[in-house]
């Protein structure tokens, strides 16, 4: 079997990014240039304000992963934003386990404009999803 990385499946990744935090501090234009096929980043007001059913829509327009990347708590002029975020972020882990997708298929980190380079920990995610989906392929072959 290819890893991933040798396939030529190219998985369907959602992320919502903070606009604010990232957008204005070139770290969001890093993450466009580094996207490969089948990324869609929908820039959003702030990562707090992204709803559990905004991630459950995403999987269920077919996405094989989903991100929330937001700013670091210290940038951000918002209070609790972290703390809603993965509020959300949990509670839709919880239901993408009772309906039979990997939790893992949903991820939420901070990105900084100080980091060297901000498309790392998308580019892992990426790896991550397609060892996911081809693992959930072979089962799927296994079966029939």
């Amino acid at each position: 079997f290819k890893s991933a990385s040798q396939s030529k499946f190219k998985p369907l990744i959602i992320g919502f990014c903070c606009q604010y935090g990232l957008y204005g501090t070139g770290a969001l234009a890093s993450l466009w240039r580094k996207a490969k096929a089948g990324i869609w980043i929908a820039p959003v007001l702030c990562v707090a304000k992204i709803e559990t059913e905004h991630i459950l829509r995403a999987f269920q327009i077919g996405a094989e992963g989903v991100f929330i990347a937001g700013c670091g708590q210290e940038q951000c002029a918002r209070e609790d934003t972290a703390f809603w975020a993965l509020q959300r972020v949990e509670k839709a882990r919880k239901i993408l386990q009772q309906i039979g997708l990997e939790p893992q298929r949903l991820q939420a980190f901070n990105l900084y404009p100080s980091d060297e380079d901000p498309a790392n920990a998308l580019d892992e995610f990426t790896e991550q999803i397609g060892e996911l989906y081809l693992a959930s392929a072979i089962k799927q072959e296994v079966k029939t």
